[in-house]
């Protein structure tokens, strides 16, 4: 892929929606593509990350390894273990390659560096993580009113 096409990917994650261009352009440049044959395992649950993987191509198998039908097939796209965007932390998921997967590894490193040298889309990260932390606690509120209700 192209710097641009990379840029422009990387512009449609949420996440990163309001980052500046060239903080975007660093992520693009410096992260590195790492490609996965079918069946690979990109990580098991409980294992440290220290990056998050958005998917270029090929499809991904998450799963947190039990038989409860849970599991979530992603694709082009997809940001998986975006924690390890931020920190170190364990995974809470199975992943593994469906089939061949290019991915872009987003160390956690490189996503520092680059909220230190552009303050704006550290600030816009920080809204985005706002508003999703406020979304997740009306979720919650919601679920304990229903729990109430029931007798």
């Amino acid at each position: 892929m192209s710097l641009l096409s990379l840029i422009d990917a990387l512009k449609r994650l949420p996440l990163l929606a309001d980052f500046e261009v060239e903080a975007l352009r660093l992520l693009a440049f410096a992260a590195p593509q790492v490609e996965f044959p079918r069946e690979a395992l990109l990580f098991r649950r409980g294992d440290r990350l220290d990056a998050g993987y958005y998917i270029l191509s090929g499809t991904v198998r998450l799963s947190v390894g039990g038989a409860d039908g849970k599991d979530k097939v992603v694709g082009p796209g997809a940001l998986i273990a975006s924690r390890g965007l931020l920190s170190d932390s364990e995974a809470g998921f199975h992943a593994v390659a469906l089939e061949k997967v290019v991915a872009m590894k987003l160390p956690h490193v490189l996503f520092h560096r680059v909220l230190n040298e552009f303050p704006a889309s550290a600030a816009a990260l920080k809204k985005s993580l706002i508003r999703d932390i406020d979304a997740f606690g009306r979720d919650i509120a919601k679920k304990r009113e229903k729990l109430l209700a029931i007798r």
